[in-house]
């Protein structure tokens, strides 16, 4: 029976994919990825990264059966725990309506606890990570999309008055067994060392950051998966397996889109400054 659903808020390109997967490696733990993907399953008018599973593609056993089984596509919690066992589900959503949704859901329901963790990273790395996409956008809309998303997602962690924690991205990447430790007694479950090996473990999430999920496939072999999740970026492709800080943004991070940060974002970046 699924008794606690953790939320991981925050910008996008912050490192959600990798706390929910260091988070879902706990024996009591699954990751349910961005859950609010279940929208897309298995509907052919989207792109298969959307309607599938990242991992298992469209014959995931957790996804697959939940998309013939669920009948309340909003209650995802009770269709999920006909096909888990584990007790404990991490969603890394990253649409405000989303969270807002389910956490005032959850909270008229009172049957299971709700756990909002806020994971910051420095804009500035958060903006880096954001240009290699969105080439067609000026420096000024990507720092005002993160000024924006910031905002409203500090009104939601300071209105929310259950269990929550902030984490730094740099500390989590830094001393990753310490905060898992301390996040591990804030959710009341006990330490698992194999969470810091989150990509040997089994793991079903929809959505998230392909290249973080391309640990996952090189270490079982599944890169050539029909829906083409691990692109082989020289990044990924080189990096080991653990956990490791990225810091891209330091040698990348064009030094108009630095004066365009410093004078929009500077005040509202520094709860979440790496210097």
């Amino acid at each position: 029976m699924i008794k606690k659903v953790v939320f991981i808020c925050g910008a996008g390109h912050s490192g959600s994919t990798l706390l929910g997967l260091l988070l879902g490696s706990h024996s009591k733990c699954f990751y349910l990825g961005e859950a609010n993907k279940v929208q897309y399953l298995y509907n052919t008018d989207q792109p298969e990264k959307r309607r599938y599973c990242k991992v298992c593609g469209a014959e995931c056993k957790v996804w697959k059966e939940y998309s013939q089984k669920n009948d309340n596509e909003y209650d995802i919690y009770t269709g999920l725990e006909k096909i888990i066992e584990n007790e404990v589900v991490i969603d890394s959503s990253k649409e405000l309506n989303w969270l807002r949704g389910k956490i005032n859901f959850l909270s008229s329901r009172k049957d299971r606890e709700i756990y909002l963790i806020y994971l910051k990273r420095d804009g500035r790395a958060v903006i880096n990570s954001r240009l290699r996409k969105q080439t067609d956008s000026s420096y000024t809309d990507i720092v005002q999309q993160w000024i924006m998303q910031v905002q409203d997602t500090n009104r939601i962690y300071n209105e929310f008055d259950g269990f929550k924690t902030i984490v730094p991205y740099h500390k989590l990447t830094k001393e990753p067994e310490r905060v898992l430790r301390e996040l591990c007694n804030v959710l009341n479950i006990g330490y698992e060392d194999r969470m810091l090996h989150f990509y040997e473990e089994e793991h079903h999430p929809l959505g998230g950051n392909n290249g973080t999920q391309f640990l996952l496939n090189r270490v079982r072999e599944k890169e050539a998966l029909p829906h083409k999740v691990g692109m082989k970026k020289a990044y990924f492709a080189s990096h080991p397996q653990k956990v490791k800080h990225d810091n891209r943004w330091k040698l990348e991070l064009p030094e108009e889109a630095r004066l365009v940060f410093a004078k929009l974002a500077s005040e509202l970046n520094e709860s979440f400054r790496e210097e």
